[in-house]
């Protein structure tokens, strides 16, 4: 079974996220930040990791520097509410997808990049 950790500091869109992917039989682990997320990997295995881009304990950006240099073969996809040039031009650089959290097929997106 594909396994995901969703990383995001708006509850209540981490829940809802997180509903919608176990529905499609994913395991899906809930972190609140980028400190949080570091240590669920530091006891869990997932394939992917789906960030939010801007959080209070610092960004998704930030937590895929440090994640891709302990575990390169862990996927990382950025979520964010605003898709601005600057944010598309960093998540392009890195070569992280990125998709806006107010798409109708987040979900969808989301999916066939744990699939892919």
């Amino acid at each position: 079974m594909k396994s995901i950790l969703l990383v995001d500091d708006d509850g209540l869109f981490r829940e809802l996220v997180a509903d919608l992917i176990k529905k499609q039989s994913i395991s899906v682990l809930e972190a609140d930040g980028v400190i949080s997320a570091k240590q669920f990997l530091e006891t869990q295995n997932v394939d992917v990791i789906c960030s939010d881009m801007n959080m209070g304990d610092g960004t998704g950006l930030e937590l895929y520097k440090q994640v891709h240099l302990k575990y390169p073969q862990i996927g990382f996809i950025l979520l964010t509410h605003d898709v601005k040039f600057s944010v598309q031009k960093q998540a392009d650089l890195y070569n992280i997808p990125l998709i806006s959290k107010s798409t109708s097929d987040l979900i969808a997106k989301i999916i066939e990049m744990i699939n892919a």
